[in-house]
């Protein structure tokens, strides 16, 4: 300040500099300005004083020979600033300080002489290092749809991907850009915007915000706008936004013209450091987009009437679509049900692409993402999940319901698609598109027909007897009948597994009705009878069994073995139903028939030692010209005598469990009469008589 006389003159000052950050690495110099218009401020009207380094750590600018002068009676303000070089880090801080008066020199100006100045220490604000933000924008992917549809509100024209890439957020302030294609900008577009893509799918979704509306109207091709804050979109440190340029087309747009929209420049301003940022990357532009007039057609084929089975899935509509321009977006259709069969025998509907067209749903033909509800007056309310796009061209889908087993004979349904009744907006366009050819598509006329269902189960009481030469009582199953009509038991088949060959123990195969369901043989004959069932490794199967079973109605079956004399100790057997067939007693159709769980029997080994036995000769007298000998353990020796006490034959190499012996096989022959057989079982001796009568070799 200038005294009350004198005017007084500024010759130098010192300023002490002190922070984290080194002043001889990141300070170029420390500048003092005359604050012309007092605001603490470097601004147009500020006069630079002078310039000096700071050569030391935390070391003092010393400002010399100032052209500074302060008339009496007023006051002077001076800004003492730093001239920051790139290499600070981000948050380094800096600070200037006059430590008193005795660090400026002043004189009088009328005759030099030296002035002493009063006063304290002067600490200024701490400066803290904030970098300059940058922009880096990119092409943000190609354009989902080359089409927009006349009248839609959200034609994307541009994607970009911008990025303030060093920490400063960045405020857009300027877009600059211009239209292209054929089509006239001005008459054609309208409420150009800039929308944040928030799932970067290229399209613009109920989630993705408006960031800036750019311009209502268009007048031409070149496209400059400045963006008012605080309103300008922001570009937040180290975030990458996904920005569409969205405009409206105008209704009326000429068909299948095209536009595009190319960026030439973006422009912000970072808000620490107030500085402009220009962004990198630009001029972008993707691939203009044809604008159409899109239509929806429904057609069909004739409907015509076909008697369906119950439990079956039947196509109820056949559907075409003829789309015409930008893709359609099918939201919902309402389907009428009319008929006498209820809607609550109509279930698992089923929307599927019918690929060949033929009303059939093939293996590679898949399901439409529709969820299915009804309501009442007999509607089926099909909704997306979470929506289906139809393609422009012609496509045939299908509908599918199960017909319910609870419909009866002579009830009919048919199911009826109005065009009012098809809720569908323009995938670009978002608006709704205009429907030409058939109003109504009507399906098929479907009349509930009777089939006969029979199925087979394991019986209650599955025999369980141990297997013996003569009369088995092996697989006890169920013959079920559905309540739709009755049915005729036509053919029963059966496989079986044994470890002895089946032909050669397997004489008869028996099927009886077991009315009292105990598993055991009935008495009288069977209903049918196979004799030498497995001859030739066969499968026997009881055709023409006739039993007629009213609807829905059980009955229980027995099959039965009868095993000969071959049989071992220890043989294995077991039965298994593999099929029953049947025909409906009404419709004359073959029945379905079914086995849903396998029916088998696994009777184990053969018990032919009664208790206490040790050893078994299948038959005394011996006229078959063979015997088999069974037994659990093999006998220490086995052989033959005559009643005169010679030895006749010495069994040797004895099996596990048994054998056959061939008693005509000897050489030389054994005559008829009676001998006595000898077993060692190692716990005692046996002596058996066995008279062997075989007929003549």
């Amino acid at each position: 300040m200038g005294d009350s006389v004198n005017d007084i003159r500024v010759t130098g000052i010192t300023l002490q500099s002190t922070g984290s950050g080194n002043e001889p690495a990141a300070v170029t110099a420390v500048h003092l300005y005359a604050d012309g218009d007092s605001n603490g401020v470097v601004g147009p009207g500020d006069v630079l004083l002078g310039s000096a380094p700071v050569t030391q750590d935390d070391g003092a600018a010393v400002l010399g020979s100032l052209p500074y002068t302060v008339a009496h009676r007023t006051t002077g303000y001076l800004l003492g600033t730093y001239d920051l070089n790139g290499t600070p880090r981000q948050g380094d801080t800096f600070r200037l300080s006059l430590l008193g008066s005795s660090g400026v020199t002043a004189q009088r100006v009328s005759d030099g002489a030296a002035v002493s100045l009063s006063g304290g220490r002067v600490t200024g604000s701490a400066v803290v290092v904030q970098l300059i933000g940058s922009v880096a924008a990119a092409s943000g992917g190609s354009l989902v749809s080359p089409i927009a549809g006349l009248g839609g509100p959200n034609a994307v024209l541009l994607r970009v991907d911008a990025t303030a890439a060093s920490p400063e957020t960045v405020s857009v302030r300027r877009l600059v850009g211009r239209f292209g294609g054929t089509a006239n900008p001005a008459a054609t577009l309208e409420n150009v915007r800039l929308v944040r893509d928030a799932n970067d799918n290229g399209l613009v979704d109920g989630g993705d915000p408006v960031e800036s509306v750019l311009a209502p109207t268009v007048t031409g091709s070149a496209f400059a706008v400045d963006l008012a804050a605080p309103g300008d979109p922001r570009l937040p440190l180290g975030i990458t936004r996904h920005w569409l340029l969205v405009a409206g087309i105008k209704v009326g747009a000429v068909e299948s013209t095209t536009v595009s929209f190319t960026l030439d420049s973006l422009r912000g301003r970072g808000l620490v450091t107030d500085s402009t940022v220009a962004a990198t990357g630009p001029p972008l532009s993707n691939a203009g987009v044809t604008l159409v007039s899109t239509t929806l057609a429904l057609g069909g084929p004739a409907a015509d009437s076909v008697e369906v089975l119950r439990g079956r899935f039947v196509t109820l509509a056949r559907l075409r679509f003829a789309v015409k321009g930008e893709p359609v977006r099918i939201d919902s259709m309402l389907f009428q049900v009319t008929g006498s069969l209820p809607l609550r025998s109509l279930g698992s509907f089923v929307l599927f692409q019918d690929v060949d067209s033929n009303g059939v749903r093939d293996p590679n033909e898949p399901a439409i993402g529709f969820g299915a509800s009804t309501g009442p007056g007999g509607a089926i309310h099909m909704t997306p999940s979470p929506g289906v796009l139809l393609a422009a061209g012609t496509q045939w889908w299908g509908l599918l319901g199960m017909i319910g087993t609870d419909a009866t004979w002579g009830q009919t349904t048919q199911v009826r698609l109005d065009s009012a009744a098809i809720f569908a907006r323009g995938t670009v366009s978002g608006v709704l598109p205009g429907r030409l050819g058939a109003a109504t598509v009507t399906g098929r006329l479907y009349s509930i027909g009777g089939q006969a269902e029979v199925s087979a189960a394991a019986g209650a009481r599955s025999p369980t007897d141990r297997l013996r030469i003569g009369t088995n009582a092996a697989l006890q199953f169920v013959v079920s009948v559905s309540t739709l009509e009755g049915a005729r038991l036509d053919t029963v088949s059966v496989a079986a597994a044994s470890s002895h060959a089946l032909a050669d123990v397997v004489t008869e195969l028996d099927l009886y009705r077991d009315s009292t369901g105990a598993g055991t043989v009935p008495s009288g004959p069977p209903l049918a009878a196979l004799t030498a069932p497995f001859a030739a490794a066969a499968t026997p199967s009881f055709a023409g069994v006739g039993t007629s079973l009213s609807p829905g109605t059980q009955v229980t079956y027995l099959l039965v073995l009868r095993l000969n004399d071959h049989l071992r100790q220890g043989d294995t057997l077991g039965l298994r139903l593999t099929a029953v067939s049947g025909t409906g007693a009404l419709s004359a159709r073959h029945a379905v028939a079914s086995t849903p769980v396998p029916v088998a029997s696994r009777l184990g080994s053969a018990t032919l030692l009664e208790a206490g036995e040790l050893f078994l000769v299948s038959e005394n007298p011996v006229r078959s010209g063979r015997v088999i000998f069974s037994y659990d353990v093999p006998p220490r020796s086995l052989a033959l005598y005559s009643f005169a006490g010679l030895r006749v034959r010495d069994f040797t190499g004895l099996p596990a469990s048994g054998f056959e012996w061939d008693v005509r096989g000897e050489s030389p022959g054994l005559p008829n009469g009676m001998y006595i057989l000898v077993v060692d079982t190692g716990s005692k001796l046996l002596r058996q008589r066995l008279m062997i009568l075989s007929p003549a070799r």
